[in-house]
């Protein structure tokens, strides 16, 4: 209780003030996050731009369980398993319609197997909904028993063999049985098989160490190809020697380089197009050392310098890149920790195929999630810092944003900053940031962003691949300037290996052909087959076998893939214009450009025998958004005022005029928008 002495001196008073106020705006703070959706949990992963489905199914968009959480490192850090207990699944924030035909014209029993893998149902389930099923619709033949529908492998059968070795057990399906269950039922029209391979490390579950390290690939010049298991690896580590997790895939590719593969009685070759992995397990599978140690960088001999416990690289000295002839004849001793079977792998370059470009863990949890720490938190002797005023008024502007369907995850406000995950670190660098931080952070550090938001911007598309050099000009002037406007010791391995995205850009065709994001996603699907912690590996490996009798490669209609289409759903008519490029008459999914650079508002469309003639209103002016680095139309972003929309003009464009689809970004002016390509949706 008060006393009298404090009655008397106000102090009582002012403490009641202070309250009151602090009480004002806790409620302030609730009534904004009542209107919001409630912020997802940290349990989910990697839905990303690109939404995981089994390729060749036809099925719906769909809200992935979340309730198995994976992990991965926010920065490129050092667990045993890369990916650590963060995850990165995307919540879809979006409606979602179901259609009649979910599995389309699967039968009844494949459906029912698509069905039962995607929900994660339990044999018992399976056999109660069987029992049913037979009992009402007998005609139907379903078989009485769930491993029997689902084409479970018997115990002890070759294909569900594990093999101990240092640290746990191996499966090993190999690259040829993976690439043959695909094709059983068609024949591949190209040549051979360019294949992406990626490693990761995946915890398991939160009360145990156990984790898997899959091998994975997919078929780069195959369109369409899902993500495919090679082997995984399962224990409490990662494997002990990685000569033995490594050396049954490399002679297997071996092998393949030089005889090639027999499908259906004809040959096609096969060799390693990149190695995909984060810091940490790049690290590990190459045998180099990790990205913190002082000859760290695996394209050039710059050596780091060390502060405390920071390891930096200094911009600005002439460093030789790194050969593979050089790492085979041991002349890198103190960036080489142990011998890697990949030095034998026919076809690989032990450097230049080795992807340090790779944009989800470099770029947008790596450099990008950085800067925004910084901003946020602050670092000794640095300037940029965003004060809370600013970064209320940011967060604010980001509840606000109505940002594309085509991103299934709205962007959380600065709050939530711990818990983003890189497809919410993409959108802000690719579409929202110039526009919330403009005139809220210091013109220096705002320019110095607008390098690395123009530079990826140009780098993720072929559309723009006259400009990749550019772009290149950009990260060395983002880097040059990283040090003097930060601090030096600031200057990691993430922010060092920005001058090597332009090389790998170069060799792999753009960032989209060498990113995390798909592998990502599967690891999720991945973990979700496991339901209990007992006989993990026995229980990933069943699951992903009965997978294989249902996830085939289709033989090709006479109709293209990207034939533009209309369907009605209710009131609303939805056109897809070529794949991943839908337009619906909504704020997020309204907006697209022509090819002549016209930002158009969608109405509607009619089908016109093979092709789509698409309706809406233009604007009568619109203009550059920013100036700096460069014109903002060189990346074909432009501003706008909805006073400007000719609505009294119903403008008409054939499908094949659509240059792309674009987000409409509202600014803090009334009515003034920023739109900015999605460069998924260019034609490349």
């Amino acid at each position: 209780m008060a006393s009298n002495q404090d009655k008397k001196s106000g102090l009582m008073s002012h403490a009641i003030s202070r309250l009151y106020k602090q009480r004002l705006e806790e409620v302030e703070r609730e009534l904004l996050l009542a209107q919001q959706p409630e912020p997802p949990t940290a349990d989910d992963r990697a839905r990303d731009a690109v939404p995981v489905q089994f390729e060749d199914v036809p099925m719906p968009m769909e809200v992935i369980d979340d309730a198995a959480p994976l992990s991965e490192s926010e920065e490129e850090g050092t667990t045993n398993a890369s990916s650590g207990e963060d995850t990165d699944v995307e919540d879809i924030q979006v409606e979602v319609e179901m259609p009649d035909h979910p599995y389309g014209d699967l039968s009844c029993e494949d459906g029912l197997r698509m069905w039962a893998l995607q929900t994660g149902q339990t044999h018992r389930s399976l056999n109660l909904l069987l029992g049913h099923l037979r009992h009402h619709f007998p005609q139907t033949k379903l078989p009485r028993d769930a491993r029997t529908l689902m084409n479970t492998p018997v115990s002890g059968a070759p294909e569900t063999a594990l093999t101990p070795i240092a640290g746990g057990q191996l499966w090993y399906q190999g690259v040829e049985k993976c690439l043959l269950s695909y094709f059983r039922d068609c024949q591949p029209t190209q040549e051979g098989f360019e294949l992406k391979i990626f490693v990761d490390g995946l915890p398991l579950h939160k009360s145990s160490r156990t984790q898997f390290w899959p091998i994975l690939m997919q078929a780069h010049n195959v369109p369409h190809t899902p993500v495919m298991t090679v082997a995984i690896f399962c224990g409490e580590s990662k494997p002990l020697f990685v000569q033995e997790f490594l050396q049954p895939f490399v002679d297997e590719m071996n092998r393949l380089y030089v005889t090639g593969l027999t499908i259906k009685s004809r040959s096609y070759w096969v060799e390693a197009r990149a190695i995909i992995a984060d810091a940490p397990a790049r690290a590990f599978i190459k045998g180099v050392k990790s990205h913190n140690a002082y000859s760290a960088c695996m394209k050039c001999t710059i050596v780091g310098e060390l502060e405390g416990h920071r390891m930096y690289f200094r911009y600005g000295e002439q460093c030789a890149p790194r050969n593979h002839k050089n790492f085979c004849d041991d002349k890198y001793p103190t960036h080489v920790n142990n011998p890697t079977p990949f030095t034998s792998l026919l076809g690989c370059d032990i450097v230049d195929d080795f992807v340090s470009a790779e944009d989800m863990h470099l770029i947008y949890k790596g450099v990008e999630a950085k800067l925004l720490h910084l901003w946020i938190n602050g670092f000794p002797g640095v300037a940029c810092y965003l004060p809370r005023r600013q970064q209320r008024e940011v967060s604010a502007h980001l509840r606000l944003l109505r940002l594309p369907s085509d991103y299934q995850r709205k962007l959380r406000d600065l709050r939530y900053i711990h818990l983003w995950k890189a497809s919410e670190y993409r959108m802000f660098l690719l579409v929202a940031g110039f526009v919330v931080l403009k005139d809220r952070l210091i013109d220096a550090a705002y320019q110095h962003f607008m390098l690395l938001m123009m530079a990826v911007t140009f780098m993720s598309t072929t559309y723009h691949r006259a400009k990749w050099e550019l772009a290149d000009s950009y990260l060395h002037r983002f880097v040059a300037a990283y040090g003097d406007l930060y601090s030096p010791v600031l200057m990691n391995s993430n922010v060092h290996n920005l001058l090597h995205v332009y090389n790998d850009v170069c060799r792999f065709d753009g960032l989209k052909n060498i990113s995390a994001f798909i592998f990502e996603a599967f690891l999720h699907d991945l973990k979700k087959l496991v339901h209990s912690g007992r006989h993990s590996l026995v229980q990933a490996v069943h699951r992903l076998l009965e997978l294989q009798h249902v996830i085939v490669a289709k033989r090709q209609q006479n109709k293209p893939v990207d034939e533009p289409s209309v369907r009605t759903v209710g009131v609303d008519t939805i056109t897809t214009v070529r794949q991943g490029f839908a337009l619906r008459k909504n704020f997020r999914d309204q907006w697209f450009m022509t090819n002549s650079g016209e930002v158009v508002r969608y109405e509607t469309a009619t089908k016109t025998g093979k092709d789509v003639t698409v309706q809406g209103y233009a604007f009568f002016k619109q203009v550059p958004a920013f100036t700096e680095p460069c014109l903002s139309t060189e990346a074909n972003i432009y501003s706008a005022n909805m006073v400007d929309l000719n609505k009294g003009e119903l403008q008409h464009y054939a499908s094949s005029t659509l240059m792309c689809k674009v987000a409409a970004v509202e600014t803090e002016q009334e009515g003034v928008l920023m739109f900015v390509p999605l460069t998924h949706t260019y034609i490349c």
